[in-house]
């Protein structure tokens, strides 16, 4: 693996902005070692994780069932039977898993991690890392409209194959919304179509643009 497992510290109660801080950074330097320019909007996750070390094995499981499993030793499973963002999230969520050196466990529901009370601190930590690796601050500063509206965001989400509430939250981290902006988008919700048959990992996972 081209770089060292990191460690950054977890997140406890009212520290959570703060302890953010150097997620960001991780994100940003495995982003330059997996050879994911800052601008880039959709990184190819599978190139990722051959340049990282992580072998991430796809197998349909169904709705309902477990998103995905951490096996540790670089190797994962991953149940492509949902969303194609929600399992680019997952994607991105297992490899922090591995940069981080984490224990084996079975994934459910990642994307509620950073808002679910009681969410065990290293499911926080890898939820953090994947929406920034997914939604790159430079890549988001340079395509953000000056007035993010709730279509705006659903327009960014879609650009970068990410969910609806991980793009709010992003757009929240980076200063681009305003606390008062927040309550006006937070019931709006996405659902891209399955169509496609596509996993969801690969380049070509982009679902239909809303709006467009």
């Amino acid at each position: 693996m081209p770089i060292g497992r990191m460690s950054s510290p977890l997140v406890t109660g009212e520290e959570m902005s703060s302890w953010l801080d150097p997620i960001e950074a991780d994100a940003e330097r495995v982003r330059l070692s997996a050879g994911i320019r800052p601008e880039v909007a959709v990184p190819d996750l599978e190139a990722a994780f051959g340049a990282l070390g992580l072998t991430v094995a796809t197998r349909p499981l169904g709705r309902g069932r477990p998103e995905a499993v951490y096996t540790g030793h670089g190797v994962a499973l991953l149940n492509p039977s949902g969303l194609p963002a929600r399992t680019r999230f997952v994607a991105a969520h297992l490899l922090a898993h591995h940069l981080y050196g984490d224990e084996p466990h079975v994934e459910r529901e990642v994307e509620r991690d950073l808002e679910r009370p009681g969410c065990d601190d290293r499911q926080r930590r890898a939820s953090g890392f994947a929406a920034r690796f997914l939604v790159g601050r430079e890549a988001l500063w340079a395509r953000a409209p000056a007035r993010i509206t709730a279509e705006a965001v659903l327009r960014l989400a879609a650009e970068f194959q990410v969910g609806y509430e991980v793009m709010l939250r992003r757009l929240r981290d980076t200063g681009l919304i305003e606390p008062e902006g927040w309550s006006e988008m937070d019931d709006v919700r996405v659902r891209w179509p399955t169509s496609s048959g596509h996993n969801g990992v690969g380049r070509h996972a982009r679902p239909p643009h809303p709006g467009r």
